[in-house]
């Protein structure tokens, strides 16, 4: 189904369709995606008018609907433009079939929003996001290029996601498995808020909500990026607090001075491997592999600590002693002979 206006990108979006855009598309209104639709982008753009105005995503998707972006044209984009009148590009949203999740797939072209590239509602639950691939990215410095506050999966494969900060967290359950992920704030900041995010300067952000919902987040691998790579904390000192981290690997890396590749305010014994610019030993593991560059962050870690070192180590230290102070006590009984 060929796009080549807004008509026929209404048409291709509300019923099930595998869509392809033949020319530049404006929309002059919030558009929702209530069917299983795939688009490729070809290229070419979607974007609004400059008469729109949104404190939302442009295109929503609704729970039932699975939405599947990809461009075989290499420049294509979803963007709400620079200008701010438009918060987001795609927000996971709707009340068609609250038994089914709200799906978005990203495989590959750019999604970017004046605050947010991808966002949900925290009061509107079941999500399942999926990024393979293609740009996802804030433009604004207080933005985030991927904010969940609602109980829903998302799932990291791949892609570059940026902005003020790269993720924000504040429900639900996350895995990332590659990818880079870059808070481009070259400040930290961080806000109690209780509606939107909470940080800027961080590549991933855990942050629960006042809704207290469970966060579970799993980093298998990736790049993290940022004055804190990754950065978890209790903005609204929530208790019980149900939040779960865990970095099987990866690389995390600090950009600015006061910063940290990783920080946790509330959990330890997360770490088991990775590589990292800074000091992470107080969140790592029993028997954690760890590498550091200190420097640079290379990609071949130019030191490994792993905590079965320290044993060999300390061993080692007294056997040293033990056979000095043996050949000092010969020593000293020689010359006395």
């Amino acid at each position: 189904f060929k796009v080549s206006d807004e008509a026929s990108l209404m048409e291709c979006l509300n019923k099930p369709n595998t869509c392809e855009l033949s020319q530049d598309v404006k929309i002059s209104s919030r558009k929702n995606i209530t069917n299983n639709v795939l688009i490729d982008l070809k290229g070419h753009s979607i974007m609004p008018d400059s008469n729109l105005a949104l404190n939302a995503g442009f295109l929503q998707v609704e729970r039932g609907a699975r939405f599947t972006i990809i461009d075989t044209g290499g420049t294509g984009k979803i963007s709400t433009g620079s200008s701010g009148r438009v918060w987001g590009a795609i927000e996971l949203v709707g009340e068609v079939e609250s038994d089914k999740p709200a799906e978005l797939v990203v495989n590959s072209g750019t999604i970017e929003g004046y605050y947010y590239g991808i966002v949900g509602n925290g009061k509107r639950n079941n999500s399942r996001i999926t990024i393979n691939g293609g740009i996802i990215k804030a433009l604004n410095g207080d933005s985030v290029g991927i904010y969940q506050p609602q109980i829903g999966k998302m799932e990291i494969n791949g892609g570059d996601i940026s902005g003020g900060t790269g993720i924000e967290i504040r429900s639900g359950d996350l895995v990332i498995n590659g990818g880079v992920i870059t808070g481009t704030y070259d400040t930290f900041t961080k806000t109690a808020n209780k509606n939107g995010t909470t940080t800027n300067g961080v590549g991933l952000s855990v942050a629960q909500h006042t809704s207290k919902n469970e966060i579970n987040v799993t980093i298998n691998n990736g790049r993290f990026t940022g004055i804190y790579g990754v950065y978890e904390w209790n903005p609204h000192h929530n208790s019980p607090y149900n939040v779960n981290l865990k970095i099987n690997n990866g690389e995390f890396k600090t950009t600015g001075s006061g910063g940290n590749a990783v920080y946790s305010e509330n959990l330890t014994n997360f770490i088991s491997s990775g590589k990292f610019n800074s000091d992470v030993s107080k969140y790592e593991k029993t028997k954690a592999t760890i590498k550091y560059d200190i420097d640079n962050m290379g990609e071949v870690a130019k030191i490994e600590k792993n905590n079965f070192n320290y044993i060999f180590i300390f061993i080692s230290l007294i056997l040293v002693a033990i056979l000095l102070f043996g050949y000092l006590k010969f020593k000293k009984k020689f010359l006395n002979s």
